[in-house]
């Protein structure tokens, strides 16, 4: 695990009650502006995703030039009380979602890609795929969800059932309509799956190895996928240190998952 000095704050969204707009036009993901990416980690529950998501965002903080901005969806919280409550009907849960992610994407997503920002999201559109479509048509899902803006890289987290059901049920928390029931579970991982497959910006990471574990492989993904869009010439930038050892760790990673490393100026 690293040593650095205590890392500075995170700041993560705040959110304000939904409007009414448009879904985003479709933007390819951008290349090129240091520091500017959007970052998903989805995955279905028990594998890990929140615990991770809050020690990687802890990570790139350390890196210098960055500044992290967390997030998470749903978004609102009056939509996380709602995936409790019996009453509401699917579709009204859907097109809830819809609104939800239009909120996110104009209040957090957008303005902090714009300042130049890594966003760093706790589930996004796979989520919404994957879960909804247990209880909707797919097609009626899809097209909410089409034309909504693609992160620059999606880590899909994967674990076999037994353990990410023994997970669920050691937190201890109240049933939602959704993570106590193993079929579910079931069929959400097998749409979690098809949609990472679909996108060359998806990778899947196995989440069934314990949190160190399952960090330090989505590390290697991220910072490879860094290197590749913020064209970042070596691994010392990155980590700001003067450790040789520290730094000739990350070369060799990068370099094992080809990505060239160049040496300072």
């Amino acid at each position: 695990m690293d040593t650095l000095a205590s890392p500075p704050a995170v700041t993560e969204a705040r959110p304000c009650e939904p409007a009414r707009a448009p879904l985003p036009p479709l933007q390819q993901p951008h290349r090129g502006k240091r520091g500017q990416m959007f970052i998903v980690v989805d995955g279905p529950d028990g594998t890990g995703k929140t615990t991770v998501v809050k020690a990687l965002a802890q990570r790139l903080a350390r890196l210098p030039g960055i500044v992290v901005r967390e997030t998470r969806e749903p978004y609102t919280p009056w939509l996380r009380e709602w995936l409790s409550d019996p009453t509401v009907e699917a579709r009204e849960l859907l097109v809830a979602f819809a609104h939800d992610r239009n909120l996110h994407l104009r209040e957090v997503v957008e303005p902090s890609l714009a300042r130049g920002e890594v966003v760093l999201c706790d589930r996004y559109v796979y989520s919404t795929v994957a879960y909804q479509t247990l209880h909707n048509p797919e097609a009626l899902v899809r097209g909410l969800v089409e034309g909504v803006r693609k992160p620059d890289l999606a880590v899909v987290l994967t674990c076999p059932l037994d353990i990410a059901m023994a997970r669920i049920v050691a937190r201890g928390l109240p049933p939602d309509r959704y993570d106590h029931k193993r079929d579910i579970q079931a069929k959400v991982a097998a749409a979690y799956e098809a949609c990472a497959a679909a996108d060359d910006f998806a990778v899947e990471v196995d989440g069934s190895g314990g949190p160190e574990a399952t960090l330090e492989a989505v590390w290697g993904v991220v910072l490879g996928r860094l290197h590749e869009y913020m064209a970042i010439p070596t691994a010392t930038y990155w980590l700001g240190v003067s450790v040789a050892g520290e730094a000739a760790r990350i070369s060799a990673d990068l370099v094992r998952m080809g990505c060239p490393v160049e040496e300072d100026a």
